[in-house]
């Protein structure tokens, strides 16, 4: 049996976490493996550092840093010595405190997604998904063996997503400022067709109402619309 890559993707304030943990109550998805940049940077802010070894992968300093610094978004954060941010040793990276940030949770993610990959254990993965080269994530799984899963979870509003996150905030979770939500919302709605046409199997849910809905499905290589009007919303965002 081929090893599951499962993409959680969805604008902020979608539900994609709330999400993953109701599938994995029902037991449809069996593997506790969930890489989250917002988790992992609200370990970062309690630590300081990141466990590679809970995961089951084998890291290097060296490795990690590369890593790092083939990475477009370190040339435009720093583009100095990672190691002015990070220490990696026996399988546990300890990071400074003036650098935990989104940006430095973002490079961990990353580089433990590739280790993962390269380990063939099956695993989770959110994003927003509001740039293309996440989509290079299915291509390269494939690859490396797996198949391809993609949840996509929205509202059909972005203010929606807003006063979800000020109601996260103060239940103790992560922020995201509103303009950087805006900014993102429709890159990431603008991407739901080229990510279902890169993934095996899809699962388009639209979570307005807090239910879960599934509107639109992908098997077999076959899409499906349970809603026939989502096709046409996606498209009026998928050049802005």
């Amino acid at each position: 049996m081929k090893p599951r890559f499962r993409i959680f993707a969805g604008p902020n304030g979608s539900g994609k976490s709330t999400l993953f943990e109701y599938l994995r109550n029902k037991k449809n998805i069996h593997t506790e493996i969930y890489v989250s940049a917002d988790r992992i940077e609200a370990e970062l802010r309690q630590k300081n550092a990141f466990v590679f070894n809970a995961y089951r992968v084998s890291t290097s300093e060296v490795d990690f840093f590369n890593y790092i610094k083939s990475h477009g978004m370190w040339r435009t954060v720093s583009g100095n010595d990672p190691g002015e941010w990070f220490s990696l040793k026996s399988g546990v990276v300890k990071v400074k405190k003036t650098a935990v940030n989104s940006y430095s949770a973002s490079f961990i993610a990353g580089y433990l997604v590739n280790k993962l990959m390269k380990s063939g254990q099956s695993f989770c993965f959110e994003t927003v998904m509001s740039h293309e080269s996440k989509l290079d994530l299915f291509v390269k799984a494939k690859a490396c063996g797996y198949k391809t899963y993609l949840y996509f979870i929205f509202t059909r509003s972005i203010e929606l997503n807003i006063e979800r996150i000020k109601l996260r905030v103060k239940a103790g979770g992560h922020d995201v400022s509103s303009d950087k939500v805006r900014e993102r919302f429709s890159r990431s709605i603008g991407l739901v067709l080229s990510s279902i046409e890169n993934s095996d199997i899809s699962y388009i849910i639209d979570n307005t109402f807090n239910e879960f809905t599934i509107v639109g499905e992908k098997k077999e290589n076959k899409v499906f619309w349970i809603d026939k009007s989502f096709p046409d919303f996606f498209k009026k965002f998928k050049n802005n």
